[in-house]
């Protein structure tokens, strides 16, 4: 399903614009709001394909301010990966 819906839109070169700036957008406001806890493992997945994103179209300094996200969801399962081994 994921592989159809990015080919549909790839298809719309506005659109694709458009769409890739409000999923850039989104996530660069979950960072700026240093909202980085308690995020999922499917929501994880998806900021790395953001960051793969920015990294192919040369965007790094939107990487610097995404990858605190993913630093502290480590950061996090590393602590509850002790709370339960203890």
């Amino acid at each position: 399903m994921k592989n159809y819906l990015t080919k549909e839109l790839n298809t719309d070169n506005e659109f694709t614009k458009s769409s890739r700036k409000r999923w850039l957008s989104w996530y660069l406001e979950i960072a700026e709001r240093g909202q980085t806890m308690f995020i999922c493992e499917k929501e994880r997945q998806n900021i790395v394909e953001v960051i793969d994103w920015c990294m192919n179209h040369n965007l790094y300094e939107q990487v610097k301010k995404l990858w605190p996200i993913i630093k502290a969801q480590e950061v996090e399962n590393q602590v509850d990966d002790r709370l339960y081994l203890n």
